[in-house]
Order: structure tokens, then C-alpha cells, then sequence
């Protein structure tokens, strides 16, 4: 490039102060003391559409947005965007400052114009100018913050669709996928650590007579009944799921099959003393329950030690319901 080259350059890009001024790359910066630097920068347009940078390739360019729109995907092109980027914004860095390769898909979303600072430009920048050196660390800073932000919102989402598929949604109680998932680890801990351990199957008595006499809508209010009914008496540690139908499992770490009679017996009073609250402006009448209880042996199957439960439960409802068995 000539000198006149060199000239007509820098005046053309002179031209574009105020648009640079905005990116935060150049905020509170002296552009005319790094003149013979951004003189050497190039421009480029794109048609929207344009993929602008693919995942795993090199990349020596730092992209900032004068005009247009553009999005960051990262995956695939098909996938929502992570991030939109505006006039002001910018792009590239991450690849400059790791030497490696880009990560993510940049996108023109409509005809774009970015002002392109390769990499020797740009370290020869940060070497000028202390404000661009700090502005460097800002976007940089930023993005990491974006990228956590949006770490922390996928957890958070993971974490609620994890819910989703290990609660019952209508009682909000556990269900049995999550007692298919998790019983094994707790009555192997509770063998090795030599716990008592006891548990208490419920089944809600002549559940069908009162579906049909109020209507499932009063039926699943009274099931949502027992459940908080059920929590409200129970300690943190205790466990309920909702084992099948009208049908609860509770858990009971730390407690013998006599301790767990108290607790079962105090339960079906307060059940049974306890109205289902209103379904369709009707004041739905309470429920009463079975129970049947086991204490765990450290050396069965959980099978065994439900089976124990369920042949207590039948005998109480043999016996008339609304009732307790131990085994």
C-alpha cells in the first residue's frame, strides 16, 4: 500500500470515529492516537444469511458490529440463538485470546457491515492504548458473565424438567420413577449405617365409590388433600410418593415399625378429620385411609420389605379400613 494509499485509508476510516466511538471496545479511547493502526483495518459487508464464522475453525479476526444484526448459535444453525449481537457489539475475541479455534456459529440475521481487526492489530491496540487494553478485558468479562448466566439458566431448567420427571404433578409428591431410582441407594445406606428404617403404604379407602359419587375433579382434590395432609405430619427427612393410584409409600429413615404405628396412627385420625376443601362450589366430605407398616431388615430386598407393608395394609382393610397393621 502506498502512502497516498495509506492516506485515503485512514481518512476513510476517520470517517466511521462515531461509529467506533460506540463499541465498547473504543469507549473513553483517543482514536486518533491509534489512527495508524485502525487505518490498517479492513471493513466488510454481509447479506444477511451470511454464516460469518463456523464452529472448529481457525480464527485471527476480531468483528465489530457498525450496522445490522447477527446471532451466536452454538451447536447448529438450526438451534434458537444464544446471543444476538447489535451495532456496538462485537465478536471473535475469545478465539484471538486462546489462539484456538471459534466455538460457535455467527450468523448475519440481516445485511451487516463489521469493521475487522486482525489479531497483530489488535494486541498492537492494547499495547498503545491502556483504555483499549481495559476495554478488551471488559468484553471479555462480559462474555464469560453471558456464558455463566446462561450455564446457571440451563441448570436451573435441567433442574425443573429433573422435577418434572421424578414428582408426581398432581400431588407434588415423588412417584415411582423416582423410587425406581433412588430406593436401592437409600436402603443400602441405611444397611451399611445400620439404621432403623420403616415404612407406611397407604390406600385411600373406597376411592372409587368416591370418584363416582363426587366426580374425579373432587377425587384428585382429595388426593391433593391427603398429600399436603400427609406432608404437614412428617418430618423433612420423610419421604412420600405417591406409589400408585390412590396408592402412597412414606418413607420413614431412622424409625421403628412401633414408631412408625404412632405416626401412622396420628396421620389416618387427622386424614380422616380432615375435609377434601371445595370442587365445583361443593364442600367435598374428608377421606379415610388404610395402612400398612414394615420395619426394614438389613439384609432383604426392598421387594420383601413392601411386600410386608402391602400384606399389612390388606389385613387392615380386611379388618374394616380406616385403620393401622404393623407386621
Amino acid at each position: 500500500m502506498t502512502a497516498s494509499d495509506s492516506s485515503k485509508t485512514e481518512k476513510a476510516h476517520s470517517n466511521l470515529y462515531p461509529q467506533l466511538a460506540q463499541n465498547q471496545l473504543f469507549k473513553n479511547v483517543d482514536l486518533n492516537s491509534i489512527a495508524h493502526l485502525l487505518a490498517k483495518c479492513s471493513e466488510q459487508a454481509v447479506s444477511a444469511g451470511t454464516v460469518v464464522l463456523h464452529p472448529g475453525r481457525p480464527n485471527s479476526n476480531l468483528y465489530l458490529v457498525l450496522a445490522g444484526e447477527a446471532e451466536v448459535r452454538l451447536n447448529s444453525l438450526g438451534q434458537a440463538p444464544h446471543k444476538r449481537l447489535s451495532a456496538g457489539q462485537c465478536f471473535g475475541e475469545m478465539s484471538l485470546v486462546d489462539s484456538g479455534t471459534t466455538s460457535a456459529y455467527i450468523v448475519a440475521m440481516s445485511d451487516c457491515h463489521f469493521f475487522v481487526v486482525n489479531d497483530d492489530l489488535l494486541w498492537g491496540m492494547t499495547n498503545s492504548s491502556h483504555s483499549v487494553a481495559k476495554n478488551m478485558l471488559y468484553v471479555l468479562s462480559h462474555k464469560v458473565r453471558h456464558d455463566n448466566d446462561a450455564i446457571i439458566k440451563n441448570q436451573e431448567q435441567l433442574y425443573r424438567w429433573e422435577n418434572y420427571a421424578l414428582s408426581d404433578s398432581l400431588t407434588g409428591c415423588n412417584n415411582r420413577r423416582w423410587l425406581d431410582t433412588c430406593i436401592d441407594r437409600i436402603l443400602n445406606r441405611a444397611a451399611q449405617e445400620k439404621q432403623l428404617f420403616s415404612a407406611i403404604l397407604l390406600d385411600v379407602d373406597h376411592f372409587k365409590q368416591y370418584n363416582d359419587q363426587w366426580g374425579h375433579l373432587a377425587g384428585d382434590q382429595a388426593l391433593r388433600t391427603l398429600a399436603n395432609t400427609t406432608r404437614e405430619h412428617l418430618r423433612t427427612s420423610d419421604i412420600v410418593v405417591r406409589y400408585g393410584g390412590e396408592e402412597f409409600l412414606i418413607l420413614l429413615p431412622h424409625t421403628s415399625p412401633e414408631q412408625a404405628a404412632l405416626i401412622a396412627e396420628r396421620l389416618c385420625h387427622s386424614i380422616a378429620e380432615t375435609p377434601c376443601g371445595e370442587c365445583n362450589d361443593i364442600e367435598l366430605p374428608a377421606i379415610t385411609v388404610s395402612m400398612g407398616i414394615s420395619g426394614f431388615s438389613h439384609n432383604e430386598t426392598f421387594s420383601s420389605f413392601i411386600e410386608r407393608a402391602d400384606k399389612s395394609l390388606y389385613q387392615a382393610k380386611q379388618a374394616g379400613r380406616n385403620r393401622v397393621v404393623k407386621a
